[in-house]
Protein backbone atom coordinates (compact mmCIF):
# COMPACT_ATOMS: atom_id res chain seq x y z
CA UNK A 1 0.00 0.00 0.00
CA UNK A 2 1.53 3.37 -1.04
CA UNK A 3 2.18 5.93 1.58
CA UNK A 4 -0.29 8.81 1.84
CA UNK A 5 1.42 12.08 2.64
CA UNK A 6 -0.54 14.92 4.16
CA UNK A 7 1.00 18.34 4.43
CA UNK A 8 -0.33 20.84 6.90
CA UNK A 9 -0.42 24.64 6.53
CA UNK A 10 3.01 24.95 8.10
CA UNK A 11 4.42 22.46 5.58
CA UNK A 12 5.17 19.67 8.07
CA UNK A 13 4.11 16.18 7.03
CA UNK A 14 1.83 14.06 9.16
CA UNK A 15 3.20 10.98 10.91
CA UNK A 16 3.34 7.65 9.06
CA UNK A 17 0.93 6.16 11.60
CA UNK A 18 -1.76 8.69 10.76
CA UNK A 19 -1.11 8.15 7.07
CA UNK A 20 -1.77 4.41 7.34
CA UNK A 21 -4.92 5.11 9.28
CA UNK A 22 -6.53 6.57 6.12
CA UNK A 23 -7.85 4.04 3.65
CA UNK A 24 -7.44 6.20 0.52
CA UNK A 25 -4.11 6.78 -1.21
CA UNK A 26 -3.60 10.48 -1.84
CA UNK A 27 -1.32 13.45 -1.59
CA UNK A 28 -3.11 16.41 -0.12
CA UNK A 29 -1.42 19.75 -0.02
CA UNK A 30 -2.76 22.82 1.65
CA UNK A 31 -3.79 25.82 -0.42
CA UNK A 32 -0.75 27.75 0.67
CA UNK A 33 1.62 24.96 -0.28
CA UNK A 34 -0.19 24.34 -3.57
CA UNK A 35 0.07 27.97 -4.59
CA UNK A 36 3.78 27.95 -3.81
CA UNK A 37 4.26 24.81 -5.89
CA UNK A 38 2.19 26.07 -8.82
CA UNK A 39 3.57 29.59 -8.83
CA UNK A 40 6.97 28.74 -10.43
CA UNK A 41 5.20 26.78 -13.12
CA UNK A 42 2.85 29.70 -13.76
CA UNK A 43 5.77 32.11 -13.95
CA UNK A 44 7.57 29.81 -16.36
CA UNK A 45 4.47 29.57 -18.60
CA UNK A 46 4.02 33.33 -18.56
CA UNK A 47 7.67 33.91 -19.43
CA UNK A 48 7.43 31.37 -22.25
CA UNK A 49 4.37 33.10 -23.74
CA UNK A 50 5.99 36.53 -23.51
CA UNK A 51 9.17 35.35 -25.18
CA UNK A 52 7.23 33.59 -27.92
CA UNK A 53 5.21 36.74 -28.56
CA UNK A 54 8.32 38.92 -28.75
CA UNK A 55 9.94 36.86 -31.47
CA UNK A 56 12.55 35.16 -29.32
CA UNK A 57 11.66 31.92 -31.02
CA UNK A 58 12.49 33.39 -34.41
CA UNK A 59 13.04 30.07 -36.20
CA UNK A 60 9.31 29.41 -35.88
CA UNK A 61 8.44 32.88 -37.12
CA UNK A 62 11.03 32.72 -39.88
CA UNK A 63 9.64 29.42 -41.10
CA UNK A 64 6.17 30.96 -41.12
CA UNK A 65 7.44 33.98 -43.07
CA UNK A 66 9.16 31.70 -45.58
CA UNK A 67 5.97 29.71 -46.06
CA UNK A 68 3.91 32.85 -46.62
CA UNK A 69 6.50 34.19 -49.04
CA UNK A 70 6.55 30.93 -50.96
CA UNK A 71 2.75 30.87 -51.16
CA UNK A 72 2.84 34.48 -52.34
CA UNK A 73 5.25 33.62 -55.14
CA UNK A 74 3.02 30.78 -56.31
CA UNK A 75 -0.05 33.03 -56.25
CA UNK A 76 1.82 35.73 -58.17
CA UNK A 77 2.78 33.20 -60.85
CA UNK A 78 -0.93 32.30 -61.18
CA UNK A 79 -1.65 36.06 -61.45
CA UNK A 80 -3.77 35.92 -58.31
CA UNK A 81 -2.43 39.23 -57.08
CA UNK A 82 -4.85 39.58 -54.19
CA UNK A 83 -3.74 36.30 -52.62
CA UNK A 84 -0.09 37.04 -53.40
CA UNK A 85 -0.40 40.47 -51.77
CA UNK A 86 -2.03 38.96 -48.67
CA UNK A 87 0.66 36.27 -48.37
CA UNK A 88 3.52 38.72 -48.87
CA UNK A 89 1.95 40.97 -46.25
CA UNK A 90 1.73 38.08 -43.78
CA UNK A 91 5.39 37.22 -44.47
CA UNK A 92 6.37 40.83 -43.81
CA UNK A 93 4.30 40.94 -40.60
CA UNK A 94 5.94 37.72 -39.40
CA UNK A 95 9.43 39.06 -40.10
CA UNK A 96 9.30 42.85 -40.57
CA UNK A 97 13.07 43.32 -40.53
CA UNK A 98 13.47 41.33 -43.77
CA UNK A 99 13.26 43.82 -46.63
CA UNK A 100 12.65 41.09 -49.22
CA UNK A 101 9.21 40.52 -47.71
CA UNK A 102 8.41 44.22 -47.50
CA UNK A 103 9.52 44.85 -51.07
CA UNK A 104 7.29 42.07 -52.40
CA UNK A 105 4.38 43.31 -50.33
CA UNK A 106 4.80 46.90 -51.55
CA UNK A 107 5.40 45.84 -55.17
CA UNK A 108 2.08 44.00 -55.36
CA UNK A 109 0.04 46.76 -53.72
CA UNK A 110 -1.14 48.44 -56.98
CA UNK A 111 -1.76 45.09 -58.71
CA UNK A 112 -3.91 43.76 -55.86
CA UNK A 113 -5.86 47.04 -55.73
CA UNK A 114 -6.39 46.85 -59.49
CA UNK A 115 -7.65 43.28 -59.22
CA UNK A 116 -10.15 44.35 -56.56
CA UNK A 117 -11.25 47.17 -58.88
CA UNK A 118 -11.83 44.65 -61.70
CA UNK A 119 -13.87 42.43 -59.39
CA UNK A 120 -15.86 45.47 -58.25
CA UNK A 121 -16.67 46.47 -61.83
CA UNK A 122 -17.86 42.93 -62.64
CA UNK A 123 -20.11 42.89 -59.58
CA UNK A 124 -21.39 46.36 -60.42
CA UNK A 125 -22.29 45.18 -63.93
CA UNK A 126 -24.28 42.33 -62.33
CA UNK A 127 -26.15 44.82 -60.12
CA UNK A 128 -24.58 43.64 -56.87
CA UNK A 129 -24.02 47.06 -55.36
CA UNK A 130 -23.03 46.01 -51.83
CA UNK A 131 -20.51 43.42 -53.00
CA UNK A 132 -19.07 45.85 -55.53
CA UNK A 133 -18.79 48.50 -52.82
CA UNK A 134 -16.92 46.01 -50.62
CA UNK A 135 -14.37 45.30 -53.34
CA UNK A 136 -13.87 48.99 -54.11
CA UNK A 137 -13.35 49.65 -50.40
CA UNK A 138 -10.79 46.84 -50.28
CA UNK A 139 -8.97 48.39 -53.23
CA UNK A 140 -9.01 51.70 -51.41
CA UNK A 141 -7.69 50.10 -48.21
CA UNK A 142 -4.75 48.63 -50.13
CA UNK A 143 -4.04 51.80 -52.10
CA UNK A 144 -5.54 54.83 -50.30
CA UNK A 145 -4.39 57.19 -53.05
CA UNK A 146 -6.38 55.42 -55.76
CA UNK A 147 -8.72 58.15 -57.03
CA UNK A 148 -10.67 55.78 -59.30
CA UNK A 149 -11.52 53.55 -56.33
CA UNK A 150 -12.60 56.58 -54.30
CA UNK A 151 -14.84 57.78 -57.16
CA UNK A 152 -16.46 54.35 -57.46
CA UNK A 153 -17.05 54.20 -53.71
CA UNK A 154 -18.70 57.64 -53.76
CA UNK A 155 -20.80 56.75 -56.81
CA UNK A 156 -22.05 53.46 -55.35
CA UNK A 157 -22.78 54.98 -51.95
CA UNK A 158 -24.82 57.71 -53.64
CA UNK A 159 -26.71 55.07 -55.64
CA UNK A 160 -27.39 52.99 -52.52
CA UNK A 161 -28.55 56.07 -50.60
CA UNK A 162 -30.85 57.14 -53.43
CA UNK A 163 -32.49 53.70 -53.55
CA UNK A 164 -32.87 53.69 -49.76
CA UNK A 165 -34.47 57.15 -49.73
CA UNK A 166 -36.77 56.67 -52.73
CA UNK A 167 -40.37 55.57 -52.08
CA UNK A 168 -41.08 51.94 -52.92
CA UNK A 169 -42.43 51.26 -56.36
CA UNK A 170 -45.45 49.10 -57.24
CA UNK A 171 -43.22 46.12 -58.11
CA UNK A 172 -41.25 46.26 -54.82
CA UNK A 173 -41.73 42.78 -53.32
CA UNK A 174 -40.42 43.71 -49.89
CA UNK A 175 -43.65 45.60 -49.15
CA UNK A 176 -46.06 42.83 -50.23
CA UNK A 177 -44.18 39.80 -48.90
CA UNK A 178 -44.83 38.71 -45.29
Amino acid sequence: MPLCTNLFLDGTPSTPESAFAHSSTCVSISRLSASLVRRPLAWFCLLFMLLAGQGSFSPLRAESAKNYYKAGKHAEIREDYITAYQNYRQAWLAKPQDMKYKESYERLRPMAASQYMDLGHKLLAQGQLNDALTDFLRALAIDPGDEAAQQEVNRIRAKINSTMNSPPGPDDESITSP
